[in-house]
């Protein structure tokens, strides 16, 4: 039962800064090419980076907790 309970709770660490970033890179840091780009690659690309914003900071924090 407490393996199901980490789980979700990494599951929803994972959501919660996916989210935060898709927010960050949506305001603060727009894309010129998204204008050129079709609107479906502009948005895989958006998340796409949001996606590896997220990686990074969960896996610095991760590694900060441990210290």
């Amino acid at each position: 039962m407490q393996f199901l309970f980490q789980i979700f709770i990494k599951f929803f660490k994972f959501v919660f800064f996916f989210l935060i970033c898709l927010i960050y890179v949506r305001i603060f840091r727009p894309n010129i090419f998204h204008k050129t780009l079709p609107f479906g690659l502009a948005q895989i690309t958006f998340c796409f980076k949001s996606l590896i914003i997220t990686v990074f900071f969960l896996v610095f924090i991760h590694n900060i907790t441990i210290l």
